[in-house]
C-alpha cells in the first residue's frame, strides 16, 4: 500500500476526531493532526524505501522538538519545556537509527498499535494533564495505526 491511501486513511480520521470534539483548542487540533499523521505512516518506518522514513530521518528531531515545545511551553515553562522537548527528540530520532526491526515485522503488529496509543497518550497526558484529553488521543493514534495494519492486510499479534 502507498503512502497516500495510509495519509488518506489518516486525514479522514482526523476530520472525525474533529468533528467528534466539537470546538477543539488550537493545541488538540495541531497535537490531532500530528498524531494522525503519525500513526498512518508510522507502521512503515522501518523500511528505508518509504515516504516516512526518508522524511522522518530528516524531520523528526525538529518537528518533535518544536511540536513538544509548543505544547509544553505555556504549562510548565521555557526550560523545561526545552529540555523534555529535547530529550524526546532525540530519543526518538536515536530509536529510529538504532533500533529499527526488519520491514513487516515488529512494527506491523497489533501489539505496536498498543505500544504506539500508550506512548502518545504518556505525551498527551504531561501536556494537559487531563485524563480524558490523552485517553482521546490515545484511541485516535490506536485508530490511525491500527488502520494502518488493516489497509496493509498485516493484523497480525
Amino acid at each position: 500500500m502507498n503512502y497516500k491511501k495510509h495519509l488518506a486513511l489518516g486525514m479522514m480520521l482526523f476530520l472525525l476526531y474533529l468533528v467528534y470534539l466539537g470546538h477543539p483548542t488550537p493545541e488538540q487540533t495541531i497535537l490531532g493532526f500530528f498524531v494522525c499523521f503519525t500513526g498512518s505512516l508510522f507502521p512503515d518506518i522501518d523500511t528505508k524505501k518509504s515516504r516516512i522514513h526518508q522524511t522522518v530521518m530528516l524531520f523528526t528531531g525538529t518537528f518533535l522538538f518544536v511540536g513538544m515545545f509548543l505544547a509544553l511551553y505555556p504549562s510548565i515553562g521555557f526550560i523545561y519545556s526545552m529540555f523534555i522537548s529535547a530529550v524526546i527528540s532525540l530519543s526518538t530520532v536515536l530509536l529510529l537509527v538504532y533500533i529499527l526491526p526488519e520491514h513487516r515485522k515488529g512494527l506491523h503488529t497489533i501489539r505496536a498499535s498498543f505500544v504506539f496509543s500508550v506512548f502518545i497518550w504518556f505525551c498527551t497526558y504531561l501536556t494537559f494533564y487531563n485524563m480524558e484529553v490523552s485517553t482521546s488521543f490515545a484511541i485516535l493514534a490506536f485508530m490511525n495505526y491500527f488502520g494502518h495494519l488493516a489497509l496493509d492486510g498485516s493484523l497480525k499479534l
